[in-house]
């Protein structure tokens, strides 16, 4: 781990009104846990990919359109990326989507699991709404990445933020299946009393923007008090010139939990992504509230997030 330096300057932050922006009566083939947005623009037409469950069939991979990051938003009739059949490595569910376009094809990352292991794979597709197929090497990584994150390249190395929720790690390759070679962990937990002070989001945001490395992640203070996932997750900032030295923002967390019990996203924010477009970044992640009949209710949700000059 690495995290030192200069203090970020200070952030602005700005929730959506309209939050949350998407829940699950949208999603034709889900009923429950909408959660790991993610955003590309394609022309004029933002595309979404994320992860849903129709229980009990646990959690396939979605597809939306939109002509507004804020939506509204269209989802498929059908998942993007089904579960696979008993004795595949996505027999219990495929989750966590993150797709960049790179030379006339676009490139779906995404976890899987068999129900004994969890996986790290990707597909192709000629379309953003696909059909998607699985690499032949898919899947590359089993038992080791963890949950992938975000996905970027730049020169010629793919750079990857995956894991689980002790904290996120950076793994680098050369092609997009690898072989993936362990990079850092650039955030740990913070001290005793401080506001990550337990771990960090695995599934959290990586972006090159700007001539620096940002990331915009998880972090946990202290462990549930009620329901397993009702742990406390906000969201902080953290930035490098090498990918490997972080300075994190001296606001953290920048992007903070509703305080009310009936707001959405009063339990926590999660599985994070971010989507640049003029001069802002948008914090795509999971928001967590409370639901009259289960123990949760997951929503999706978006914070514009405006950056200055760093401190010098």
């Amino acid at each position: 781990m690495k995290s030192s330096g200069r203090p970020v300057a200070r952030i602005r932050a700005e929730k959506y009104s309209g939050n949350p922006f998407l829940i699950t009566a949208q999603i034709p083939w889900a009923t429950h846990y909408p959660e790991h947005p993610q955003v590309i623009k394609v022309g004029s037409t933002y595309h979404m990919y994320f992860h849903a469950s129709a229980l009990p069939d646990d959690y396939k991979i979605g597809h939306a359109t939109a002509s507004s990051i804020y939506g509204p938003w269209t989802c498929d009739a059908l998942p993007a990326i089904d579960r696979g059949g008993e004795g595949t490595w996505t027999a219990l569910y495929a989750a966590t989507p993150y797709v960049m376009f790179l030379d006339d094809v676009y490139y779906m990352w995404y976890s899987g699991h068999s129900g004994t292991h969890l996986a790290t794979g990707f597909a192709t597709a000629t379309d953003p709404a696909g059909p998607w197929t699985d690499d032949p090497s898919t899947p590359f990584n089993t038992d080791t990445m963890g949950w992938v994150g975000s996905v970027q390249k730049v020169g010629d190395t793919f750079y990857m933020l995956a894991g689980a929720e002790t904290g996120p790690d950076l793994w680098t390759a050369a092609a997009p299946g690898g072989p993936w070679t362990y990079l850092c962990r650039p955030i740990e937990k913070g001290p005793a009393g401080t506001w990550n002070t337990e771990g960090n989001m695995g599934e959290s945001a990586l972006i090159y923007q700007g001539g620096k490395w940002r990331m915009f992640f998880g972090g946990l203070y202290r462990e549930s008090e009620g329901h397993a996932n009702q742990r406390p997750f906000d969201i902080g900032y953290a930035e490098s010139d090498d990918c490997v030295t972080w300075r994190q923002s001296m606001q953290n967390p920048i992007i903070r939990r509703g305080v009310e019990a009936t707001d959405y996203d009063y339990y926590r924010m999660s599985e994070i992504t971010v989507f640049y477009e003029d001069d802002r970044y948008y914090v795509m992640y999971t928001a967590m509230g409370v639901d009259p009949v289960l123990p949760v209710l997951e929503t999706l949700a978006v914070t514009t997030v405006t950056l200055p000059a760093l401190v010098n």
